[in-house]
């Protein structure tokens, strides 16, 4: 019985925590809230110009201190005319021919941007390219370990993320028996059928019916599974707002995001629902398929937007208050390197590491830089020298000695996968030989670069052509400089 209470007591202490914590922050929210010195929307001006065009409202505001707070999905929209568009969490899309005018309220305060809306009466085509295979690579249709591998999948294969719509068009439309899409009858089409999981698939489910993605590719089917016109506009790149880097401090660790797809045309076309984000540290922030980044907790993550072959990302940065946190008075940067992680450090509220002792510092400097331990007539001079500027100095001796530029060509080879069973004939040392010699050298890396990817020669004679001879073919070698020089696999 009493551990009946006891557990009982427990439970309305832990309750009353819970309710007093989640208090405490919506108290917060409201008291930033209630700091509101202004608002501001992006764009000022919308122009739809189709019957399906769309675009995502991103509603700024400003705090007294000089914050920023992403406020999309807590203002109000009133549209001077409902007839014309809707507004759903900041996105507006049309609905007939006109003008009129959309006010955005939050607080006390408000701001009104003109809409027109013009060309609604008139078909608008789902785009093959731009919009149902940027939605086949949303899905993930077309990733490596789906259909955009070498060999597909199940007899399916896409070309990867898109690249080739050709290939894409026949593999779609021609391809297996044209079950995959049925213009008759898009319902009985097997790129709808599996993802929904009405029929079994090995990827599991991957859409839904009321899926953005789902009602491209039936209108599309619908429609009659067609290419795009000859000499249709090619897009030329994607912008992302906001961007290129966003700070965000608690409780407002929201944002939503919108992206832009501009053509060789001049037009631009939002593709905010189509376009494919990622995260880099989910455990820091996740991003919905609508674009709407949520911090989790402090840290900092980069959101990565594909929209086809265009590759951009945002770095987003989650502060957090922390109870009792003070910058240490004698924390002195030594380098430029020091003032931006302090600035960082700072901004985030963690404590800088505590100077570490001469003789960890020596240990760290050799297994680093050379990847072997300090001599230990090395460690003893260190540690008997009191000069002031030995750790600066032992710096620039370390990296003046023969180890260093050995051990960084080491990993270097390590990468360009440097194989004496493969390179023979000693074609393994003189290319490893040659990277050392580049390194002592301190040749710029674009130079070193540079010169393995236009080498050309004897392998026996040339080392940097040994970059091509150890790694076979040419799509090993287009795969290997893509994911090594251009972070791209």
């Amino acid at each position: 019985m009493k551990s009946q209470r006891a557990c009982i007591v427990l439970l309305l202490n832990v309750l009353t925590l819970t309710v007093l914590c989640v208090s405490d922050k919506a108290l917060r929210a409201e008291n930033e809230r209630a700091a509101l010195a202004s608002l501001q929307v992006s764009p000022a001006t919308i122009q739809l110009s189709s019957r399906r065009s769309a675009v995502q409202l991103l509603v700024t505001g400003t705090l007294v201190n000089g914050r920023q707070v992403d406020l999309t999905r807590d203002a109000r929209y009133q549209v001077q005319d409902a007839g014309l568009l809707q507004v759903t969490r900041g996105r507006v899309t049309a609905v007939a021919n006109g003008e009129t005018r959309l006010t955005i309220n939050v607080g006390d305060h408000l701001t009104t941007i003109p809409v027109a809306i013009l060309g609604t009466e008139h078909a608008d085509p789902v785009s093959f390219q731009y919009e149902t295979l940027a939605v086949i690579t949303k899905q993930g249709c077309n990733a490596g370990s789906c259909h955009g591998s070498p060999e597909g999948k199940g007899g399916f294969s896409l070309s990867l993320f898109a690249f080739d719509p050709e290939v894409d068009k026949r593999a779609l439309v021609r391809a297996g028996f044209n079950r995959r899409t049925n213009v008759y009858d898009p319902n009985q089409s097997l790129i709808l059928k599996k993802p929904l999981l009405r029929i079994p698939h090995v990827g599991g489910k991957r859409l839904r019916t009321d899926d953005v993605a789902y009602r491209v590719l039936y209108d599309w089917i619908y429609e009659g599974a067609r290419d795009d016109a000859a000499g249709r506009a090619t897009c030329t790149g994607i912008a992302i707002h906001p961007g290129p880097a966003r700070i965000l401090h608690a409780p407002d660790l929201r944002q939503q995001m919108r992206v832009t797809a501009h053509f060789s045309d001049g037009s631009s076309r939002d593709v905010t629902r189509i376009a494919t984000y990622a995260t880099s540290h989910k455990e820091v922030a996740t991003v919905d398929a609508d674009g709407l980044v949520e911090g989790l907790q402090r840290g900092h993550s980069a959101i990565t937007v594909r929209y086809l072959e265009h590759l951009e990302s945002v770095d987003f940065t989650f502060c957090e208050t922390v109870a009792g946190f003070q910058w240490p008075a004698d924390e002195q940067p030594h380098n430029y390197v020091d003032k931006l992680v302090n600035a960082r450090l700072q901004l985030l509220q963690y404590p800088p590491s505590p100077l570490c002792d001469d003789a960890t510092f020596l240990r760290r400097l050799y297994l680093d830089l050379t990847g072997l331990l300090p001599p230990a007539p090395d460690v003893e001079t260190f540690l008997s020298d009191d000069a002031l500027n030995k750790r600066s100095r032992w710096i620039d001796r370390v990296l003046d000695s023969d180890e260093f530029p050995r051990f960084q060509a080491l990993r270097m080879a390590d990468l360009l996968r440097v194989n004496p069973q493969v390179l023979t004939d000693g074609r393994a040392r003189l290319f490893a030989d040659w990277l050392a010699r580049s390194m002592k050298q301190n040749m710029p890396f674009d130079k070193l670069v540079g010169q393995m990817l236009t080498s050309t020669g004897d392998s026996k004679l040339v080392p940097q052509t040994n970059y091509f001879a150890a790694i076979g073919t040419v799509q090993e070698v287009t795969e290997a400089t893509a994911q090594l020089f251009m972070g791209s696999r």
